[in-house]
């Protein structure tokens, strides 16, 4: 295992971790189809049509164009490079050396998340990868921001071969931290590939930890990413997540949510946008299980020919009283054939609590349009304007 230093952050890079127990459980576990409530809507087919092999190593000299571009655009100073999977120590900006799982029983405990918490996918991750990192944050540090760059990319040309791309994240946010991790996601080329990442955060007492994800748009039409997030909040702590996908090939976004400790506060939101070829499924399920617990989370989704997918699960459980959850769904259609399958749902056990949930879905309004016309705005300017204020 390694770990980054940045004061006293740690960034650890795991080497000896069991795998018994996920292997067990793997084997104990049927591919995925569409008679599974969790997959209805996920077309998993052509996976099984696909032979997975080991990925091929990335070309440096793209990695190094791509991150002097994004340098360019916006500086980074603390960032940590992940090549298909790998990561690179050379090109990230932080200090690595080696620990063992061992010697933190905190990480120890979030691995075990990892391994229990989750789909077949997130099992698949825990088996596979070899390469996984870890982020521990002192008691009272304050980190403005760290980027972790995924650049994704294939030569494979065998339409009957997939890579596979397998990447963990943990991060130990201790009492009274502040973190701002943003996820930048890159695929340069390569049809054959499919990726599998985990992000696990556990924040103890009064921590905060501000997560974006961003996915930018790739030409890879044909690939597969699952992405899953798991999330375990202690007492008064804090955690924001803000995500943007623009898709390549087909992705699912897996999120739970733990609420550990009373007057813990969770907020998402969620902006995807689909095209042809190109669906976008977000599964989230959110557990409140203490006192004053508040819950937010808003997903918006402009489909314009593909699927997009949103099943979200907020459970108030008996314990939880005075809690707030709300969940709000708005859905942008740009044509009649366009597809989007939404599943709100509030479980609630608890009294005294305050839940509501919405959900809209519309094409352009024939009277907008004409409204912006009759301002000397043209038909195809004014949809895109009215495109870009949702």
């Amino acid at each position: 295992m390694f770990k980054l230093l940045y004061k006293k952050t740690q960034l650890i890079r795991k080497i000896d971790t069991s795998y018994e127990d996920v292997l067990d459980k793997i084997s104990l576990t049927r591919f995925p189809t569409n008679n599974i409530e969790d997959f209805r809507f996920s077309g998993l087919n052509e996976l099984v049509k696909k032979q997975p092999v080991v990925s091929t190593p990335m070309n440096l000299v793209e990695a190094k164009a791509m991150i002097k571009m994004m340098k360019r655009f916006h500086p980074i100073d603390n960032i940590v490079v992940i090549l298909n999977g790998a990561l690179n120590t050379d090109l990230s900006t932080m200090n690595c050396s080696p620990v063992t799982l061992e010697n933190s029983a905190s990480l120890k405990h979030l691995w075990s998340v990892v391994t229990t918490q989750g789909h077949s996918f997130t099992n698949l991750n825990s088996a596979f990868v070899d390469n996984s990192l870890s982020i521990i944050v002192e008691e009272k540090l304050k980190l403005n921001r760290l980027v972790l760059l995924f650049i994704n990319g294939c030569e494979q040309e065998n339409s009957s071969l997939m890579s596979g791309l397998f990447s963990t994240i943990m991060i130990l946010g201790k009492d009274h931290v502040s973190l701002t991790v943003t996820e930048e996601v890159v695929a340069l080329r390569g049809d054959a590939i499919q990726t599998n990442s985990v992000m696990a955060c556990q924040l103890s007492n009064s921590a905060k930890i501000f997560h974006q994800y961003v996915q930018f748009e790739a030409p890879c039409k044909k690939a597969t990413s699952f992405k899953t997030t798991i999330v375990e909040q202690e007492s008064f702590s804090q955690y924001n997540q803000i995500e943007a996908r623009l898709g390549n090939g087909q992705t699912r976004h897996d999120v739970f949510v733990n609420q550990l400790g009373p007057e813990t506060i969770t907020e998402l939101k969620h902006f995807f946008v689909t095209r042809k070829s190109r669906s976008q499924a977000l599964f989230s399920k959110i557990r409140l299980d203490y006192p004053k617990g508040e819950v937010k989370q808003l997903y918006k989704c402009i489909s314009g020919g593909s699927q997009g997918i949103f099943d979200g699960n907020i459970k108030v459980n008996l314990l939880a009283k005075k809690s707030h959850a709300q969940q709000v769904s708005k859905i942008l259609l740009l044509t009649p054939t366009t597809t989007v399958n939404i599943k709100p749902n509030l479980q609630i056990a608890a009294d005294d609590v305050k839940c509501t949930h919405g959900c809209s879905a519309a094409n352009i309004g024939d009277y907008e349009v004409f409204y912006l016309g009759s301002r000397g705005i043209d038909i195809n300017k004014a949809k895109k304007v009215l495109t870009t204020s949702f």
